[in-house]
C-alpha cells in the first residue's frame, strides 16, 4: 500500500499538526469522546487532500471512523461534530476527580498487586501495556499497547492513544474517563477501571484495577481467571506482589 496519495501527500502527519487536532477535538472522538482514536480527513478525503489541514481534520474512534468509511455517517455530520466536539460539553474533570502524578501506577489484577509500576506488562518479549498520566482533563491517561504474533509481526498497536496498527481490522476499544476496554477477536481482551480515590495502603496514588485479561500469541496463553489468579497455559501461579519496578508483569 502506498505511503502517499495521488496528490503526493504522505500518510505521516507531523506531530505539531497532530497536537493541534487533538487539542481542537478535546482529546477524543468528536462524536462520542472515546480517547482511543484515528485522525480523519473530513473535507477533502485523504485521497484528494494536498495537505494535512488542521481545520479540516478531526479525531474519530475506530467505530465512528468505520461508519464514515461505509457511509453510515456523513462527512457533514463529522464536520458539525468537529465544530462542537463531544468532550467540549462534557465536564469530565468533575466526573472523574483529580488524578495525581506519581512514580508509577499501582496495579491491582485479581489477587495480585504491582506497586509503582512504570509499565503494566511485558509479555512474550513485548511491552504489551503501559498507562501514563496525561495533563488533559477529558481523558487523563495515555495508553500504549502493542500486540505481536509469535513471528514478531505487529498485529495491533496503540501509541499515545492513537491507533497505529490494526492488521485484521478487528479492534474494538474505548477510553472514556476512567474506564478502558480493548478487545481484538480471539487474541487480546482487557478491561480496566482507573481509580482516582486514595489507595487503601498509601495516600494519593492512582490505582489501575484490571478486571479482565486474556492474551494469546498462538503458542502461549496468559489470562486472569475467575478467582483472580494469573494463569499461563492453564497453570495458575501464586499471588504476586511487586513493589517499584519498571514492569509489573514480565513473561
Amino acid at each position: 500500500m502506498s505511503e502517499t496519495n495521488k496528490q503526493g501527500l504522505s500518510k505521516y502527519i507531523p506531530q505539531e499538526i497532530k497536537d493541534r487536532i487533538i487539542k481542537n477535538s478535546y482529546h477524543g472522538c468528536v462524536i462520542c469522546g472515546n480517547g482511543l482514536y484515528d485522525f480523519e480527513h473530513i473535507i477533502p478525503e485523504y485521497s484528494e487532500a494536498s495537505s494535512h489541514q488542521v481545520d479540516r481534520m478531526a479525531l474519530l474512534c475506530k467505530h465512528h471512523h468505520g461508519e464514515v468509511t461505509n457511509g453510515s455517517i456523513s462527512k457533514s455530520k463529522v464536520f458539525k461534530a468537529q465544530q462542537k466536539p463531544h468532550n467540549k460539553t462534557r465536564l469530565a474533570n468533575r466526573e472523574m476527580g483529580q488524578f495525581v502524578n506519581s512514580i508509577g501506577i499501582d496495579v491491582i489484577m485479581g489477587i495480585n498487586e504491582f506497586i509503582n509500576c512504570q509499565n503494566v506488562f511485558r509479555i512474550f518479549g513485548v511491552n504489551t501495556l503501559s498507562v501514563y498520566k496525561s495533563e488533559n482533563e477529558f481523558n487523563p491517561y495515555v495508553i500504549n499497547c502493542s500486540i505481536y504474533s509469535n513471528s514478531r509481526i505487529p498485529i495491533f498497536e496503540i501509541k499515545n492513544n492513537e491507533i497505529i496498527v490494526d492488521v485484521n481490522n478487528e479492534f474494538r476499544g474505548t477510553l472514556n474517563g476512567n474506564k478502558i476496554k480493548i478487545e481484538i477477536n480471539n487474541i487480546f481482551k482487557i478491561k480496566i477501571d482507573l481509580k482516582a480515590n486514595k489507595n487503601q495502603k498509601e495516600e494519593d496514588k492512582d490505582v489501575l484495577n484490571i478486571t479482565k485479561f486474556f492474551l494469546t500469541n498462538g503458542n502461549s496463553t496468559f489470562l486472569l481467571n475467575e478467582i483472580g489468579q494469573i494463569e499461563i497455559n492453564g497453570s495458575p501461579i501464586q499471588k504476586l506482589y511487586v513493589n517499584t519496578a519498571i514492569y509489573g508483569i514480565v513473561f
